[in-house]
């Protein structure tokens, strides 16, 4: 899948996030951020809708930091590079599509949450693993979002 990733598209929380997810790939020696990376990311940026409602699943960070570790495939990262994997630009595009739906110019930090929820129903994987872990759909993520937004 083709990136028509723009920062321009991206407000500043979002970016963030998606800076930071490249950081914790390279913190788990990945030359390539996947999307467990940016679960990580989403669960670990105060004041972001993704932030509280993983904390209302209890989704703690030393354990999710544990399971990304036990079940991820890591490389050894070349200096400082780090490259999306065809499912993190998935979630990037989905995050900027839920936002044109929503009539928002930007990509919000919800949005991001919401491509990360639909790039694991698409291609599951690590984060889904992660996710059933700790009892945790990404419907179940869905409706919190949801309920949110009321």
């Amino acid at each position: 899948m083709e990136s028509r990733f723009s920062l321009d598209d991206y407000s500043e929380k979002a970016l963030y996030i998606i800076i930071a997810s490249s950081g914790v790939a390279q913190s788990f020696l990945s030359n390539t951020v996947e999307l467990e990376h940016l679960l990580f990311s989403l669960a670990s940026v105060p004041e972001t809708v993704s932030f509280s409602i993983l904390k209302r699943f209890e989704l703690g960070l030393k354990a999710l930091r544990d399971s990304i570790e036990r079940l991820s495939f890591t490389k050894k990262a070349a200096a400082n590079t780090t490259e999306p994997s065809p499912t993190y630009i998935f979630a990037l595009n989905s995050a900027l599509e839920e936002a044109h739906k929503d009539g928002f110019a930007m990509v919000s930090d919800r949005h991001l949450f919401l491509g990360f929820i639909r790039a694991v129903e698409v291609y599951g994987g690590v984060s889904e693993v992660i996710l059933s872990e700790f009892n945790i759909t990404p419907s179940a993520l869905r409706e919190q979002l949801c309920k949110e937004q009321l």
